[in-house]
């Protein structure tokens, strides 16, 4: 259950609550202070609510206030905030709300500052109890009711489910609590605790089960039911009216195909869902090949089409589609431009190159105007945005819709743009053409708009819609199977082609998807495409038309000639049987023909389609027989032999270079680790020496100065008496045998002081450069420059050493998806190569470099939190919805990486990780993982298949053997693990194989002091050594020194 379906189906009588009006305000900690029993971890949540809130509020919220609101939208399972108070609402037993009175004062306190709303909203629940609900009657939804003023949000949640029930709401006195929200984008409406409805009608049923229930709000102020109404302001055309005498250009109903009649499939002489169509000078078309994820071009009079884009399966890579639904070309640079509706994105492919023009959207129809202008439809936006060619780090400019769904548009899909850059959009759910004139505040109906139906009046689901020259409208009616004209101002349309539906002909278009024309050659629209081929007397049109046929695909040209011409006999394998026969295809009494191979008898229609299938099969041997016959040819005897021979050379040649360079650095490691050995009983015995010179100088000293000298001059002489033992050690279980230098000196312990200095932040959190709002990520270079990941500040910012205030270099400009923005960055590195900066921008889904505020998008659909680069310029990147870690090399973007850690689906075996985050990665690129949710750090070696437990693992808490919430994690030289064990708000060191760690810093509870840590985050230690925190909850860097 979510806050959308979260519905009292009891009709109960209760008693109203107005009790909480009267209480005091306090802080949301204070207000929430009475139910922490009922809560686990409230305490946290309510620190998360505070940190992320909408604050500064441009409608007068104080943080706690706005805090209210986020929290109640917060999911964390069947304990989440909403469900305990919407349970105690709707309990008979009053006496229980009492505990939440101060929250509520508090919540409606918000409310009251919020704009009032009076639109329809929906919600839904997935059970089927529409039929409850009847006509007239009145009910109260007692508790806090969350709605959302777009449906496609409710139908997500319900996953078009069968049994499901949707309530259509007017809502009278809404607020509007989307900004305030956890989930900005689900459009959240609240209605308040105790609302009246009435239902306007008996609930629509569906055939999979589904019910709608209309119910309008009771207006107690004025004493009646309200309902919204949607005036459409009649408005007189100013359009150029078409003359009487204007040719109305008619075509043959019979069509020829051009492209596809295949089948539906994969091959390059079929299609499979096709949507869109572009078709240029030289009568190329170009079709979205919806299902197979590619643009297909088809040139003139070709029998079969070109992958022109995509085609590498369905996917999210820059070289491949999901879904296409639209495309246009770009003819002053020849690129091709395409609405890659499954990747919520808008792509350019000019020569093999792709580049996202823009990104995050739900594009359908495009279409290009004469000055170079690109249009996008939002079907889920309900609106058409414009953007100048190659201008596109911005949101564009509405020119139609934007208006939310209903009166205004509703899932418009494809547009065309006219001469005068009017906007024709087919508005889908409202079985209408709009027209939208440059400028204008509102659209007016250009043809349909009389519900749905079949009349010359009406529309059903149009599609696409192209403008002649005369401003006559062309629309693919798809619910009716045909093209119909409408001339502006007229009441009603006629039919072009298509619906005949009494005859089983080729002029039949099953499922009308698009229709796409030329109208001149220089200046070319998406649309219907007219090709007008001049000469001194007559002007030809071809008008072309994609429908979406169940049994395949075509398209067709309606032009002079009929489908099919047989100018010649029927061939020596074919006899005529002069009587009608039954066709043993479509079954009718037709004239038909024998085959003599199968001895079967096929009317004409259905004897071509059968030799067709005849030709395919031969092709299909041809082709098979000419590869073996190259395979053939390519055989030559021994050759396979000197390759083998060749490799095994290399082979000896690689091995007997690695031996040596193995050889030369363990020779390097005993000389240094001597060398090294013997500098520090040096260091120490210099020490001493100037001690005993200082004091004799001084000739002051006593026992005690006695005492220590004793004691140094003894240890020294145990250490140089027992040097570090440094053996060989051999990997028997390899051909040759591996080794390495085993050294058993104890490992160095470092220690830091317990006291740190803030170097970054510590004034409360906001958004001016001395301020952070909850910093994630860090990043410190060889300067000693430290790189900030300001989460809810959707920025990263640089703080160079000893700097009071830090500076923006990437984002910064407010939350959002365009290229210069970024969505709650986690994390940050800087490829200290180029100077260039890599951001899990995770709120975009994205992983995106920055190079001198030039931008470039590195992997794109992703749930990155972590990232890390090894020293050979890898890049690694977790994924914390797939559970998983993967590696790419640098600059070898457009596949899928290699997965280093996890994959294997969400859990806590040790090949499995549950909301993976920070990561780090060694020399011998070992990944440690700081795996969230299982309260554990993982070791996963190069290669390997499974993880080992490096740190935690012993359940959530406070002990020494365990953590609590992971998060940033880093290793030193030695292999000593560092962990930000957020929840305990302290740094733990682990030495891999000990089963608990120590403390290094905090450990003092939560709090603001030099020693104690809030939520620490990310870790990182500059090059002498000290220590960095992200002090995220108290907003600060925070840097304790290493003792030396």
């Amino acid at each position: 259950m979510n806050r959308f379906s979260d519905i009292d189906c009891s009709f109960k009588k209760l008693t109203p609550v107005y009790g909480f009006r009267s209480e005091k305000l306090v802080t949301i900690e204070k207000a929430l202070e009475s139910i922490q029993s009922q809560i686990a971890n409230l305490p946290y949540y309510i620190q998360i609510a505070k940190n992320h809130c909408h604050y500064p509020s441009e409608h007068g919220l104080t943080r706690d206030e706005s805090a209210s609101i986020y929290i109640y939208t917060m999911e964390w399972g069947e304990q989440s905030l909403y469900r305990l108070l919407n349970q105690a609402l709707r309990n008979e037993n009053r006496q229980l709300l009492k505990v939440w009175f101060p929250y509520l004062k508090l919540f409606d306190t918000a409310l009251n500052k919020l704009p009032t709303v009076k639109e329809v909203v929906w919600r839904g629940i997935t059970a089927d109890i529409g039929k409850d609900f009847t006509k007239n009657q009145i009910i109260t939804w007692w508790s806090i009711s969350s709605c959302s003023s777009s449906v496609n949000v409710i139908k997500g949640f319900l996953e078009n489910k069968k049994n499901s029930t949707m309530f259509l709401i007017e809502a009278l006195n809404g607020k509007k609590v989307s900004a305030y929200t956890e989930y900005e984008s689900e459009d959240e409406i609240i209605l308040r605790l105790g609302t009246e409805f009435r239902v306007k009608s008996n609930a629509l049923d569906h055939p999979n089960g589904s019910y709608v229930v209309h119910l309008t709000e009771i207006d107690h102020e004025n004493n009646h039911t309200s309902t919204l109404v949607s005036s459409i302001n009649q408005m007189q055309l100013t359009t150029n009216q078409i003359s009487s005498k204007a040719k109305l250009n008619k075509w043959k109903q019979d069509a020829i195909t051009v492209a596809g009649a295949n089948g539906e499939g994969r091959r390059l002489d079929q299609l499979s869902g096709p949507l869109g169509i572009f078709i240029d000078k030289n009568k190329n078309i170009f079709i979205a090949d919806f299902n197979n994820h590619r643009i297909v071009k088809w040139e003139y009079n070709a029998y079969e089409g070109q992958i022109v884009a995509g085609g590498k399966g369905e996917g999210d890579r820059m070289n491949q589609l999901r879904c296409p639904t639209d495309v246009v070309v770009d003819q002053k640079n020849h690129s091709i431009i395409i609405a890659d509706y499954g990747n919520k994105r808008v792509i350019q492919w000019m020569n093999q190159n792709q580049q996202i023009l823009i990104d995050n959207i739900d594009c359908y129809g495009l279409a290009i105007d004469k000055h170079g202008f690109l249009y996008v439809c939002d079907c889920e936006k309900n609106e058409v945005r414009r953007w100048k060619m190659g201008e596109y780090h911005n949101e564009g400019i509405i020119v139609a819709g934007a208006n939310g769904y209903g009166n205004q548009l509703d899932y418009p899909t494809f547009i065309f743009v006219d001469e005068e850059q009017s906007v024709y959009v087919t508005d889908w759910f409202n079985h209408r053409v709009m027209k939208w004139r440059k400028g204008a505040k509102e659209g007016i109906v250009v043809a349909g708009g009389n519900g749905e139906g079949r009349k010359l009046n009406q529309l059903s689901s149009p599609k696409e819609v192209i403008v002649d020259d005369l401003g006559q409208i062309y629309v693919a009616d798809g619910g009716n199977d045909r093209v119909m004209r409408w001339c502006e101002g007229k009441e009603e349309g006629e039919i072009v082609v298509g619906e005949n539906r009494r005859k089983n002909e080729e002029k039949q278009i099953g499922w009308l998807n698009a229709c796409v024309a030329v109208e001149r050659a220089v200046l070319i629209f998406k649309g219907v495409q007219f090709d007008k081929t001049k000469s001194k007397y007559i002007a030809r049109r071809i008008i072309l038309i994609l429908p979406f046929c169940i049994l395949g695909t075509l398209i067709h040209e309606l032009t002079f000639r009929r489908l099919f011409e047989y100018e010649t006999a029927p061939d020596t394998n074919v006899a005529m049987v002069n009587n009608k026969t039954q066709c043993f295809t479509c079954n009718q009494d037709k004239i038909t023909y024998l085959c003599e191979g199968c001895l079967k008898n096929f009317c004409l229609m259905d004897l071509t389609k059968h030799r067709q299938i005849l030709n395919e099969e031969l092709h299909h041997i041809i082709n098979d027989y000419d590869q073996f016959k190259q395979i053939f040819n390519e055989q030559k005897p021994n050759s396979d032999d000197l390759a083998l021979i060749n490799q095994i050379n290399q082979w000896e040649i690689n091995s007997i270079k690695k031996i040596q360079l193995k050889a030369r650095d363990c020779r390097e490691i005993v000389i240094k680790l001597s060398q090294t050995f013997l500098n520090e009983i040096e260091k120490k015995f210099t020490d001493l020496s100037e001690q005993i010179k200082q004091i004799r100088e001084e000739n002051e000293f006593n026992e005690i100065n006695l005492n220590h000298f004793r004691n140094q001059l003894k240890k020294m002489t145990l250490e140089i008496n027992n040097p570090p033992k440094t053996s060989i050690q051999y990997d028997s279980q390899l051909f040759i045998n591996d080794i390495s230098i085993i050294s058993t000196k104890e490992p160095k312990f470092n220690k830091w002081k317990q006291n740190a200095i803030t170097v970054a932040g510590g004034n409360e959190f906001g958004q001016k450069l001395n301020q952070f709002k909850c910093p994630y990520g860090i990043f410190i270079d060889e300067y000693k420059n430290i790189f900030i990941a300001d989460y809810n500040n959707h920025r990263i910012v640089e703080w160079k050493c000893n700097e009071k205030e830090g500076q923006i270099i990437a984002g910064g400009n407010k939350q959002g998806s365009r290229m210069n923005q970024l969505n709650y960055p986690t994390n940050v590195i800087v490829d200290q190569q180029n100077h260039s900066i890599i951001i899990a921008d995770q709120g975009n889904r994205r992983v995106i470099q920055w190079l001198n505020q030039n931008q470039q998008i590195l992997i794109n659909n992703i749930d990155c939190f972590g990232l890390a680069m090894d020293k050979h310029g890898f890049l690694y990147i977790s994924d914390y919805k797939k559970n998983e870690v993967r590696r790419w090399k640098m600059g070898e973007y457009n596949n899928d990486g290699i997965v280093v850690a996890g994959g294997y689906g969400q859990g806590n075996k040790l090949n499995q990780l549950n909301s993976p985050g920070c990561i780090f990665v060694d020399e011998e690129q070992t990944v440690y993982v700081s795996d969230q949710n299982n309260d554990r750090v993982m070791k996963w070696g190069k290669d390997a298949k499974e993880g080992t437990i490096a740190a935690g693992g012993n359940g959530k808490g406070g002990n020494l053997n365990q953590l609590s919430y992971p998060r940033g994690v880093i290793v030193d030289d030695l292999g000593q693990i560092y962990v930000a064990d957020m929840w305990n708000h302290r740094v733990i060191r682990w030495c891999e194989g000990k089963e608990e760690g120590e403390i290094v810093v905090g450990g003092n509870g939560k709090g603001f002091m030099a020693n104690q840590l809030n939520n620490p985050f990310g870790l990182s230690f500059d090059n002498e050594g000290n220590l960095h925190i992200v002090d995220c909850g108290n907003a600060r860097i925070q840097k304790f020194e290493i003792i030396l």
